[in-house]
């Protein structure tokens, strides 16, 4: 429980309870979605909380005038920013 986990084309959210016939998912709307559990032997499951390694993509728009100690400034509130996360390591 407490897992963030994807069913293609049936749910994605976090599980909160686990019973004998349905798990409970809440989705990140704040639904909560009652699944029968034949869909999760039926279907493939991805646990999203157990990924180990991430890519984060992001862009970045500039000005052409942006000068070097701006782009240092970015460049350092990015480290920081990534530093601070706890799935980082």
């Amino acid at each position: 429980m407490g897992d963030w986990i994807i069913v293609e084309d049936i749910i994605e959210g976090i599980v909160e309870r686990i019973g004998f016939g349905s798990t409970v998912v809440r989705k990140f709307d704040k639904s909560l979605a009652i699944i029968p559990n034949f869909q999760f032997a039926e279907n493939a499951v991805i646990n999203v909380s157990a990924t180990t390694n991430w890519i984060i993509s992001w862009v970045i728009t500039l000005q052409y005038n942006t000068t070097v100690e701006q782009l240092k400034k970015i460049r350092d509130e990015i480290e920081k920013y990534i530093t601070t996360i706890k799935i980082i390591k």
